[in-house]
């Protein structure tokens, strides 16, 4: 999963502004709808049935790699994980 800066950005402001959907769910939270659970029920049948490893982003990663093309400095990898905590520490 990507997180764009601008996508990082907006959930750190809705959080700070209490505008998150998540911040509020025990007050917020009813039972699932007949509707709903069948929803949710195809939504966990479609994701369990897609893959771990997205095998075109992997070859085209392999490919640069191998041809010397692929560069990432210390920052972006940093910054990546940095972004991607914070993110997680959201849900």
């Amino acid at each position: 999963m990507r997180i764009s800066d601008t996508e990082y950005t907006k959930v750190l402001q809705m959080e700070q502004d209490g505008e998150l959907p998540i911040s509020n769910i025990e007050a917020t939270a009813t039972p699932l709808q007949t509707d709903d659970a069948e929803l949710v029920a195809r939504i966990v049948e479609e994701l369990e049935a897609e893959p771990d490893v997205r095998e075109e982003m992997v070859a085209d990663l392999k490919a640069r790699i191998d041809a010397g093309t692929y560069k990432v400095t210390d920052e972006a990898i940093a910054d990546l994980i940095i972004r991607r905590s914070k993110a997680d520490n959201i849900r």
